[in-house]
């Protein structure tokens, strides 16, 4: 598990690196609520609403920024060896674990797998957080390939990766619009793709996957607060999605699935009442697990067993059983994104909930190619 420093960790250090975030305007968010406070009861199950609305995208609020996908970027390999060091520092406690860790980049089947270096780099950058597991499933040829592909770009269901299955084994393409963010935005995408080991993809075992790997995306922001300023198209999709797994609470404040007070996108016009409410998982069918899912979920929960798989017992885990993220890391994250009680409560808006893709969360195709 990541080790989380007083504050950000590598906010300033990592954070503000050439991978995107250097342009970030905003200072780092002060901690003043006490790590050793395990209570929820400040923050409650009513939504919390965004003072910039420039983070998200506009699917949810109109008339934000255009987005914009991170621009060409090459990193000669010294220094991508020299980032992933910075930043397993903070999470590992002996140097001998960090030089390990950066070495994972030169495993030979690593290479094989994941001949472009940004997005091995990313893979890579799995160690220490929630989505270790992930990295062995690219590592022991469970994913046969992973590269970057020109991918359909028109709204709403721009992917952000595709998994396909050409040869049998999947195989895992990044949309070339994609290729240049941070490779910390990436690292989410691939531990998605990761979880989608066969065909066809229920909405159960999308909820499943997103409730897992928005989590992630709140852990690295946790440690690297810097990239959810960066205004870039990827960092603003993972933003909308963890806007709405932050306002789905309970009434004592825990992070939940199914349950919370309204609609979770404040003062939007897209009805979502939970983090659930996109996914028709109550009657898509059940799917068999795999090492990824059970390794994610005894890293989210704490606990997990061997038949675990995408189904029932998986949502009510992540529904009653969140263990990854503590009162004061939610109550932190709150603060990155700029979140702010609402002074009265409000309706949500009426009609269907949209399909996930139409709320421009990062999505995932699969199909046989």
């Amino acid at each position: 598990m990541t080790r989380r420093t007083t504050l950000v960790g590598l906010g300033g250090l990592v954070g503000a690196s050439a991978l995107g975030t250097a342009g970030a305007q905003r200072s780092e968010p002060e901690a003043t609520d006490s790590r050793s406070d395990s209570s929820f009861d400040d923050i409650g199950g009513q939504p919390f609403e965004p003072i910039d609305r420039d983070l998200f995208i506009e699917e949810i609020y109109s008339r934000t920024p255009e987005r914009e996908p991170e621009g060409r970027r090459f990193w000669p390999e010294y220094r991508v060896e020299t980032f992933l060091a910075a930043l397993f520092a903070d999470r590992f406690e002996s140097r001998e674990r960090v030089e390990e860790a950066v070495q994972q980049l030169h495993d030979p089947a690593l290479v094989e797998t994941v001949p472009g270096l940004h997005l091995r780099a990313a893979i890579v950058a799995m160690q220490g957080t929630a989505a270790e597991p992930a990295l062995e499933a690219y590592r022991d040829g469970t994913i046969s390939h992973v590269d970057v592909s020109l991918l359909p770009t028109s709204s709403p269901t721009k992917p952000v990766a595709h998994v396909g299955f050409p040869s049998g084994a999947p195989e895992v393409y990044v949309s070339d619009a994609y290729r240049f963010e941070d490779m910390r935005l990436l690292l989410p995408v691939l531990a998605l793709a990761a979880l989608y080991q066969d065909r066809p993809v229920s909405d159960r075992e999308r909820l499943i996957a997103h409730a897992l790997v928005s989590l992630v995306y709140g852990e690295l922001l946790v440690e690297s607060p810097q990239l959810a300023w960066s205004g870039t198209e990827l960092a603003r999709r993972w933003n909308t999605e963890l806007l709405a797994r932050l306002n789905t609470r309970d009434e004592r404040g825990r992070l939940r699935l199914l349950e919370a007070g309204e609609t979770v996108y404040p003062h939007s016009e897209v009805p979502v009442d939970n983090f659930a409410a996109p996914f028709d998982w109550r009657d898509a069918r059940s799917t068999g697990g795999n090492d990824v899912l059970r390794g994610m979920l005894r890293e989210v929960v704490g606990w997990s067993f061997p038949g675990l798989a995408f189904d029932t017992r998986a949502v009510r885990l992540l529904d009653y059983r969140q263990r990854l993220l503590d009162s004061w890391e939610v109550r932190f994250l709150m603060h990155v994104l700029g979140l702010t009680p609402l002074e009265n409560p409000i309706d949500g808006p009426e009609g269907e909930t949209p399909a996930v893709p139409a709320l421009g969360w990062p999505w995932i195709t699969v199909g046989t190619y």
